[in-house]
């Protein structure tokens, strides 16, 4: 079996990214570029939410066929990141808690 057979494709469509100016400080503290968030995006589109509850892993489920937002939680050292990408999957944005 390929590499290429073996992936999956993605859940739903992200859309335009973003990162904020937090998540851009911290990868710059860090010493990571943007690319460091790519294992996290990966496993938002599979449906592996991290760090979120029960009940937001059952919104999320469903969030994938109905088409509501999307919200998953990662650690990246001490940090938490959320990855967001909005219902109408135009845009998805890597933000700090405390920027939502």
């Amino acid at each position: 079996m390929t590499a290429a057979a073996e992936t999956t494709p993605p859940l739903f469509e992200v859309g335009r990214l973003i990162a904020t100016a937090g998540v851009a400080e911290i990868l710059s503290q860090m010493c990571e570029s943007q690319y460091a968030l790519l294992p996290a995006l990966s496993r938002h589109v599979n449906g592996d939410w991290g760090n979120v509850s029960p009940q937001d892993k059952e919104t999320n489920d469903a969030a994938v066929t109905n088409g509501s937002r999307i919200i998953s939680e990662y650690d990246f050292g001490s940090v938490k990141i959320w990855i967001y990408t909005e219902g109408d999957r135009n845009c998805t944005t890597f933000l700090l808690p405390d920027e939502y």
